[in-house]
């Protein structure tokens, strides 16, 4: 009797969903008649979207897959170009890239004119990468500003260059019937292949938080992502309105789901002054963030003679190559990773009230794996990166006249000087404390590599 009971009642709201669901496609259907005749058909109401923005004939040749020599071939690019980046910045950025799985955005900080947008440009064209430049604005608030809006008086979705993009470097983008038109001459601006570059320039103008911080989690999602059908889990959906022949179908879906792949990469600037916010400690945490040290020589150098834009692509599947998981560390070198990590969660962070948890150690862990130099003085680098790119931006803004903040400090000097060979960093850090001391609090100025010959 209680299951008959059951079974009435639900039937009963089962008929009154039956009910709302009609009522709710007849209003919808009103609306869409109601709006000019130009902006009911899918097509034109997307319309922007099909507008290609990666030129698919920017590359003619192939690139090699010998990972270092491409990379050497990036710095002779920059050289040839009069652009003084050391080797150990060039490799730095190009290991970050590479960890999108665990750390989606590089961030390159520090003063103006350093070459923090250089930088990701020139390395786009030496490596084979498509590059495509968003300028934040001041008043970037939602991830609207990011890819787009409906505009629902003109009854058209306004595409941004960065969503028509990331559309076209999806793979899978109409693997199932969606019901949203994909006008057939579109197909051909597809670049699943290739990969590209996005440079969100000066990027903290805005609150990141407002405009990236959701974004930032779906790209970290991707690591979840095995199958097509488990792309829903990290899709970014695009509010694009009502459709007829959405509603027709029965799939009257507003939302138009967007996936971003591995093979588009996301790198920020960041100017620091009065204009411009700072990071959060959840970006921070996703990122990897490259200070640029003000250089000790001011000297211009000028090419002198003409430097052809590389014309050779990079294929997705032979960056996918380059790629290794922590795991595939060998046994001895895992070992004293994670002793340096342990010793830089117990000796630095945690006295200071700022440890780091497994997210940070496996990027730290994937960061070494991925890094081009696999001998021990490569080891020692990348984690002599991994204390500029994830511990140094925690300790910002705390006062070295504190004892505890003054030894953890020192702890890392002593870390870079006797563990990881750097005196660079090391004295870096050194001059950073006894300036925060007079300034009653420390700022991580970055350390100057400009020096070749160093």
């Amino acid at each position: 009797r209680q299951l008959e009971s059951d079974v009435s009642r639900l039937q009963a709201e089962k008929v009154r969903l039956d009910k709302e669901i009609s009522d709710s496609r007849e209003l919808a259907r009103i609306y869409v008649d109601s709006l000019p005749a130009e902006a009911r058909d899918g097509q034109d109401r997307l319309v922007e979207l099909w507008q290609p923005v990666v030129k698919t004939e920017d590359f003619k040749e192939l690139q090699g897959d010998d990972e270092n020599r491409c990379i050497e071939a990036v710095q002779k690019y920059l050289q040839d170009l009069g652009l003084q980046f050391h080797e150990r910045v060039v490799r730095a950025f190009h290991t970050s890239l590479k960890v999108a799985d665990i750390s989606p955005l590089v961030v390159l900080a520090g003063i103006s004119g350093t070459g923090k947008s250089l930088l990701p440009r020139r390395y786009a064209e030496g490596m084979g990468l498509h590059f495509l430049n968003i300028a934040v604005q001041p008043r970037w608030d939602s991830p609207q500003d990011m890819f787009g809006f409906y505009n629902y008086l003109e009854g058209r979705y306004r595409a941004t260059e960065l969503a028509r993009a990331l559309f076209q470097m999806d793979e899978h983008f109409d693997h199932k019937n969606k019901a949203w038109g994909v006008p057939q001459e579109w197909l051909s601006h597809r670049l699943s292949n290739n990969m590209l570059l996005v440079l969100l320039d000066e990027m903290n103008l805005a609150r990141v938080e407002y405009y990236f911080s959701e974004f930032l989690s779906k790209l970290e999602i991707r690591r979840d992502v095995k199958t097509i059908e488990d792309r829903h889990k990290a899709e970014i959906g695009l509010e694009v309105g009502l459709q007829r022949s959405a509603m027709d179908n029965g799939a009257a879906s507003p939302v138009l789901p967007l996936y971003v792949n591995t093979n588009v990469l996301f790198v920020g600037t960041m100017n620091e002054d009065e204009t411009t916010q700072s990071l959060s400690d959840k970006v921070v945490d996703r990122a990897n963030v490259l200070r640029f040290g003000a250089p000790s020589d001011l000297r211009l150098q000028v090419n002198t003679n003409e430097c052809p834009r590389p014309i050779k692509r990079l294929p997705y599947a032979t960056w996918v190559k380059w790629i290794h998981p922590a795991t595939s560390l060998e046994s001895n070198v895992s070992k004293q990773i994670d002793q340096w990590i342990t010793r830089l969660n117990n000796d630095v962070m945690h006295p200071i009230h700022r440890p780091f948890a497994h997210r940070t150690r496996l990027a730290m862990r994937t960061y070494v794996a991925n890094y081009p130099k696999t001998d021990e003085q490569g080891v020692r680098e990348a984690m002599a990166d991994q204390i500029e790119q994830k511990i140094l931006p925690k300790i910002r803004g705390l006062n070295p006249n504190d004892p505890q903040v003054a030894r953890t400090l020192d702890a890392i000097v002593t870390l870079a000087r006797n563990e990881f060979k750097d005196e660079q960093l090391a004295k870096a850090v050194s001059d950073c404390m006894a300036l925060g001391k007079s300034e009653q609090q420390f700022l991580w100025l970055g350390v100057d590599r400009s020096d070749q010959n160093q």
